[in-house]
């Protein structure tokens, strides 16, 4: 079974403040409008507004689950969300993204995983970086609770630690 995901969630979507936390009631989105895949967007005219308006809806759907589950198209069992499923959670009509989807994909922006994917997606998300992150900001508030100075900012800690997990 496929299962429908934001391409790259974790490097583009969260930062130092959003993996401190279970539930997100907002979304990080960058803000370039110059890359190749926004410009052929945007050359499709109002049809690549429209998809645009799409894909920001998305963004905020999969940015609703649990902190394991982020960047997914699922409910908080992991199950598949549906395009009708989507399409209520969201109220665009599912011709809308019946449309965008596909798109989206050849843009790079969403791709498809499998079950099992997403599984080993989800425990490695959760042993590894949110773990390892909720450590490491831990020592750090320990740090400056007994008064060393540390010259590491938590922003700067979560890009050292997502690039030890990236390798």
């Amino acid at each position: 079974m496929k299962i429908l995901a934001v391409r790259d969630w974790v490097n583009l979507y969260e930062n130092s403040e959003t993996r401190r936390r279970k539930q997100l009631g907002w979304v990080l989105t960058p803000n370039r409008h110059d890359s190749l895949a926004y410009c052929r967007l945007m050359n499709k005219g109002e049809e690549g507004c429209m998809i645009f308006g799409v894909w920001n809806v998305l963004l905020q759907l999969s940015s609703r689950g649990t902190e394991e589950v982020r960047g997914y198209f699922v409910d908080d069992s992991g199950n598949p969300y549906s395009i009708e499923d989507m399409s209520i959670k969201t109220r665009v009509p599912e011709t809308a993204l019946t449309l965008s989807i596909p798109i989206l994909i050849e843009l790079g922006w969403l791709c498809e995983v499998t079950s099992e994917e997403f599984v080993q997606g989800v425990r490695t998300m959760s042993a590894t970086h949110t773990d390892a992150l909720r450590a490491k900001i831990g020592k750090n508030k320990s740090r400056k609770a007994e008064g060393e100075s540390s010259s590491v900012s938590f922003s700067a800690l979560a890009e050292k630690l997502q690039e030890e997990i990236n390798g």
